[in-house]
Formats: structure tokens, C-alpha cells, sequence
């Protein structure tokens, strides 16, 4: 089996969750829509996310760095910037 079909896209997300919710897939993909958007707005305003047996979301920020590349060793400079992390629960982990 190749990686591209271990994938899990959001469609069938969306799909499975409206067969085992017995609702339309539309009433779900709003649902699931609404869900990502609350979460989204979330890490924005700086608040971590967790959910319970999957884990927490959270902003991470990365100070500027100078570093050099490796084939031609020119150096350049990394900004500081901001990251999404995500720290799996111990469920996941298993």
C-alpha cells in the first residue's frame, strides 16, 4: 500500500462522520467548517486547543537565526516567525 492512500482528507472526515451521525453530509461539512474556524480563531487570539485523547494545538514562536546553506555555504538569516505545534496525548502515541 503506498503512502497516498493512508491519507485521511477532510471529505472523508466529513463523509464517515455524517454516515455515523446520521445526518447530511452538508449539515456535517458546516459543522466541521464552524469547528475549524473556531479553532483557528483560537491560536489567533493565542489560546492552546486540547482535545481530549487526540492533544493540544498551540502557537510556538521561533527567534530569527543565521544559517548557512549547505551546498553553497552562503549565510542568510532566518526571521522569527510563528508556529502551529501540536503535542499528541498519550492515546495517540500508542
Amino acid at each position: 500500500m503506498s503512502n497516498k492512500n493512508k491519507n485521511l482528507y477532510s471529505y472523508t472526515l466529513i463523509k464517515q462522520l455524517s454516515i455515523k451521525q446520521n445526518r447530511s453530509i452538508q449539515e456535517t461539512r458546516k459543522a466541521y467548517k464552524y469547528l475549524i474556524k473556531l479553532m483557528i480563531e483560537g491560536l489567533i487570539q493565542n489560546h492552546s486547543i486540547r482535545i481530549s485523547n487526540f492533544g493540544k494545538f498551540f502557537k510556538s514562536k521561533r527567534n530569527q537565526k543565521e544559517t548557512t546553506h549547505p551546498q553553497t555555504s552562503k549565510r542568510y538569516i532566518i526571521p522569527k516567525r510563528q508556529s502551529i505545534l501540536c503535542q499528541f496525548s498519550k492515546t495517540v502515541k500508542q
